[in-house]
């Protein structure tokens, strides 16, 4: 992003026109009034000769008649030039507004009202180059703000909704930044603040309390948006004394903010810049492997408690870099997410998963996630069902799996895909129970088949009483609901035991098996049990 100056020669341009104005009228006066005089002149010379000959008692009234007529064109001169003086200066007064106006719309968001990405480029520079910036005594920070959940917004209520939602973030930011401040809109959910600062404390003070400008909803049109924001931040000259690079910067932060779950705000440091770069390796490379078909499918069984035996398997994402080596579904599904990849990854994973399915028993389900991004993707039931078409595996053997995050983040879009899936007969199980916010009221609506009770919970069951009242409370919830409970993460053999009988019907973690190839996970079925309940 390259900043300039903007341009503001309209002011000298206007004196300018003003004074050659001025000119030009005395000019044509002076002209005309010498032009008359020496036509009069020489019109008054041959008269009066003439007069004398003939008439010399009228000489004395006709000079004076010839005196007022020169007089009087010559005021009406005057008045015609000072009208015209006047006229220019209206003109002159209409076009500095115009320019004054379209400098106004050139430099400030039209939604907002606030500065734009050029006059926040100015005003970046001058305080750089200026002597309040780094070339003075002074240091400023650089926050670059992105609205989180913003798009679901649009989506769900409307883009006018989502832009008075602008508009009303502008207002309530603008009360906290402080004079010496300037904040901008860059453009959709994009802000930016430049913050006098000698340090990092009042950087951090300002970022919490723009954070909590959204701890309340938004009242727009009868509707109550909730929202939330990342902040990153860079300093100057601490980080750097270029735009271009301490804009740079502040972005890197903001990623970093983001990962860090969003809501939060994060200072630019020094490792974070070679994240950056791996990240964007990765993602790079992420496209080829999903065309090469190099990111494929593994299978971690799920077991029935009582019996031991295999009922199905979670298909969970494993990818063998080149340069990073094995990379876990952590490390590259959230850059899927934001780089625009997450539905034909998805559809590339499932597509293989579905196909290695139908090599199993039919009474064997195969388990698989969907993401935030998916959910809010209108085709995403078709393009599922589609796939199931193509593979030959009964829709009513796919049990997708939904995380608490994932359903708060859209729950209108879940529901509505929840009821497609049931009709085509795919089950859907809510995943990592426990560390979300949804409700009962969730629960009841949503209409699950399966909990899945997270896998911190359960691995903090053999030295915490406190998780294991937890884990319990999920098992009597589920039994009152009616639904069916599977415990993740279970690594130790005597939790097997205690979570069948608090009513956990199925299990899966290391105890049983970590995620394995397709050629593994036939050969563990071709096994009586991995695991039973002590009779």
């Amino acid at each position: 992003m390259r900043f300039r100056l903007p341009e503001r020669r309209h002011l000298a341009s206007a004196i300018h026109d003003q004074r050659r104005a001025a000119f030009d009228t005395i000019a044509i006066v002076g002209g005309l009034l010498l032009v008359f005089l020496i036509a009069q002149a020489f019109d008054a010379h041959a008269l009066l000769g003439e007069i004398d000959r003939r008439l010399d008692f009228y000489s004395d009234s006709l000079f004076d008649e010839i005196v007022l007529a020169v007089l009087l064109g010559f005021v009406g001169l005057i008045l015609f030039g000072v009208r015209r003086l006047q006229e220019m200066r209206r003109e002159i007064k209409a076009r500095q507004h115009a320019e004054d106006r379209a400098q106004h719309l050139a430099l400030a968001d039209a939604l907002t009202g606030l500065p734009n990405r050029r006059q926040f480029g100015s005003r970046l520079l001058a305080s750089l180059d200026g002597p309040g910036g780094p070339g003075g005594n002074d240091s400023f920070a650089l926050m670059m703000i992105d609205l989180d959940r913003f798009k679901p917004v649009n989506d769900v209520f409307g883009h006018g909704v989502g832009d008075k939602v602008l508009i009303a973030f502008a207002k309530r930011a603008s009360a906290i930044v402080g004079t010496g401040a300037m904040l901008a809109r860059f453009g959709g959910d994009e802000f930016a603040l430049l913050l006098p600062a000698a340090d990092t404390d009042e950087p951090a003070r300002v970022a919490r309390r723009l954070l909590a400008l959204f701890e309340r909803p938004f009242d727009i049109d009868d509707v109550q948006v909730t929202l939330g924001a990342s902040i990153g931040i860079s300093m100057a000259p601490q980080d750097a004394t270029d735009s271009e690079e301490l804009v740079r910067r502040a972005d890197i932060a903001l990623y970093r903010a983001k990962m860090n779950g969003r809501g939060s705000f994060c200072f630019f440091e020094a490792d974070m810049d070679a994240q950056v770069q791996k990240r964007a390796r990765i993602e790079r490379d992420l496209r080829k492997a999903i065309a090469d078909g190099t990111v494929r499918p593994h299978y971690q069984p799920i077991v029935d408690l009582k019996s031991g035996l295999i009922i199905g398997f979670e298909a969970l994402a494993r990818w063998d870099h080149p340069e990073f080596g094995q990379l876990e579904p952590e490390q590259f599904i959230g850059i899927a997410e934001d780089g625009g990849l997450i539905i034909p990854l998805s559809a590339h994973l499932l597509r293989i998963a579905a196909r290695d399915a139908t090599q199993w028993p039919v009474d064997t389900k195969l388990c698989f996630n969907i993401s935030r991004v998916q959910l809010a993707d209108p085709l995403m039931v078709l393009r599922i069902l589609q796939i199931l078409g193509e593979t030959g595996l009964s829709p009513t053997r796919l049990e997708v799996e939904i995380s608490e995050q994932v359903l708060v983040g859209d729950i209108v879009a879940a529901k509505e895909a929840f009821a497609a899936f049931h009709a085509a007969g795919v089950r859907i199980a809510l995943d990592d129970f426990g560390t979300g916010n949804s409700s009962l009221q969730h629960l009841r609506t949503c209409h699950f088949d399966r909990l899945k009770i997270d896998r911190s919970f359960v691995m903090s069951m053999a030295g915490s009483v406190e998780a294991t009242s937890l884990v319990n409370a999920i098992l009597g919830l589920s039994k009152a609901l009616g639904l069916p409970v599977t415990a993740e993460g279970i690594e130790d053999e005597a939790l097997i035991e205690q979570l069948y009988e608090g009513g956990g019907s199925e299990g899966q973690g290391f105890r049983f098996s970590q995620a394995v190839s397709q050629e593994e996970a036939i050969r563990l079925l071709g096994q009586r049990a991995v695991a039973r309940v002590s009779a």
